[in-house]
């Protein structure tokens, strides 16, 4: 491995160190620094904006919350998206602020368009969504996947997902009955 690689494992890690115990919008290039035990400039040969280094650390603070719910647990569809609802809000509870807000404020990035960083991370859930809703595809009832697809039905399950996890909800009584009344085979 090269050094120029190891600084940047160096600093994505001191950077996500730096958002779970300061908050996203408390993130500076000078604290990450420091921490690091680097010069500002080392991080900027490494990430030529903030907004760069925050996009990266933030698609990889996504993927570790995603490989921390991948496990097959082995139940039933909607046992299994219970489960994911859960462990993604316990993840998000582990950072100080509302990342939730701190996410969506990163969507107006100067450097990156918003499609673009939105469309990234959702990308890391969609991949997560369409891998359960094929393991449990003989869960679903057939018409729906006929007449909506699999996209629409993960777009779906994201917005219900998205909505009450900006509100912290920890009653998840309402998305399951909407995923029941919707994807649920009939007998």
């Amino acid at each position: 491995m090269r050094a120029i690689d190891n600084v940047k494992i160096l600093l994505l890690n001191t950077a996500k160190e730096v958002i779970r115990d300061e908050g996203l919008l408390d993130f500076n290039i000078r604290t990450i620094a420091k921490r690091a035990g680097v010069s500002v400039g080392t991080v900027y040969n490494s990430y030529p904006s903030k907004s760069e280094l925050v996009f990266e650390t933030m698609e990889s603070l996504l993927r570790e919350c995603v490989s921390y719910i991948k496990k097959d647990s082995g139940t039933d569809l909607f046992a299994e998206f219970r489960e994911i609802y859960f462990a993604i809000l316990g993840y998000f509870g582990l950072f100080k602020g509302d990342i939730m807000d701190d996410l969506a404020a990163l969507a107006t990035s100067k450097d990156k368009p918003q499609p673009m960083v939105r469309q990234s991370h959702m990308m890391i859930f969609k991949e997560t969504f369409f891998r359960i809703l094929q393991t449990h595809q003989s869960e679903i009832d057939p018409v729906v996947f006929e007449r909506f697809g699999i996209d629409k039905i993960i777009e779906m399950i994201l917005t219900l997902f998205t909505t009450q996890l900006r509100k912290g909800e920890k009653n998840y009584e309402l998305i399951d009955y909407i995923l029941r009344q919707t994807l649920a085979r009939k007998p």
